[in-house]
């Protein structure tokens, strides 16, 4: 057991952020990242950035509008000083309402990069007892882009200018039938394509990442668990960290299993290739979507 590091070398703002669709080996993927020795794994915080951030503008409003108004006035001081004692006719009304309205843009700007980084330090100190702190941490935040859980990415990128994204992708078809397992609603016909319009914006806002140079890695599921003697290695590796046993052992342990078996699904393929986005993103990671319309003994779905 390794001793607990100081404050100065717990790398909070450079967090292993897991990201991708819900039921595609997320928690596998965090819990492998995470038996690291140099690793903490903070589980799924289900966007508790943005609620934070949330929660400390939800009231009282008086108390924002005081601090607001605070840094507007003293904006306007250094305005003036910086003209110095040049003569100027008083601004009108109008005047006066656009230079208010510029001034509470830029302090608004200013404010959320202030204020930002301060969220993400206490997430990760609240998350993470100095016990237990090791020099980097993980969590994931999965179910981006689908309806009930349109975050984006900003706070994350403002509170953690560092952070790293590995984000994990499994075929559409084990998706499906890992999520129908877990819900206990009928598979119609149009539940499944809307299942499969989620899986779509989930993996395009988190292959947006790709943008962030050098700090984002995406891999496909099946890969991870029919070739991990390669995989593993190249995820540390992308992440900075020697290899290490207990990553592999993490593998031998299920996670999340599925609650029921759940036969593959047979869509025909207009109603597939009608989905926005599906068939070009299951190409770029070589996922075959033809056993969704392949001949079969099934009836055909409702």
């Amino acid at each position: 057991m390794r001793s607990p590091i100081t404050t100065e070398e717990f790398a909070w703002d450079r967090p292993i952020i897991v990201i991708g669709a819900g039921r595609s080996g997320s928690t596998l993927l965090s819990n492998i990242i995470g038996a690291h020795p140099d690793v903490y794994n903070a589980g799924e915080t289900d966007f508790l950035v943005n609620r934070l951030w949330g929660e400390l503008f939800a009231g009282p409003k008086f108390v924002h509008m005081e601090r607001r108004n605070g840094l507007i006035h003293r904006k306007r001081m250094q305005l003036a000083q910086s003209r110095g004692g040049e003569s100027q006719p008083p601004p009108t009304p109008r005047e006066q309402e656009k230079i208010r309205t510029e001034l509470l843009d830029a302090v608004n700007a200013e404010e959320e990069v202030r204020i930002s980084p301060v969220i993400g330090r206490c997430m990760a100190e609240t998350l993470i007892p100095p016990p237990l702190r090791v020099k980097y941490w993980t969590f994931k935040e999965i179910w981006n882009g689908s309806k009930p859980f349109q975050q984006g990415w900003r706070r994350h990128d403002l509170a953690f200018p560092g952070a790293q994204y590995v984000h994990i992708v499994r075929h559409p078809i084990q998706y499906l039938c890992s999520f129908m397992s877990h819900t206990p609603l009928e598979p119609t016909k149009g539940r499944m394509l809307h299942w499969l319009d989620d899986w779509t914006k989930m993996n395009v806002l988190a292959h947006s990442r790709a943008e962030l140079k050098g700090r984002y890695l995406a891999m496909r599921y099946e890969s991870l668990v029919e070739n991990p003697a390669a995989e593993i290695p190249g995820i540390l590796g992308f992440l900075g960290l020697p290899e290490d046993n207990n990553c592999f052992e993490a593998l031998s342990r299920r996670y999340n299993p599925r609650k029921r078996d759940v036969a593959p699904p047979i869509i025909p393929r207009i109603d597939i290739e009608s989905v926005p986005g599906l068939v070009e993103l299951a190409e770029r990671y070589d996922y075959d979507l033809g056993i969704f319309w392949q001949e079969s003994d099934q009836p055909p779905v409702p």
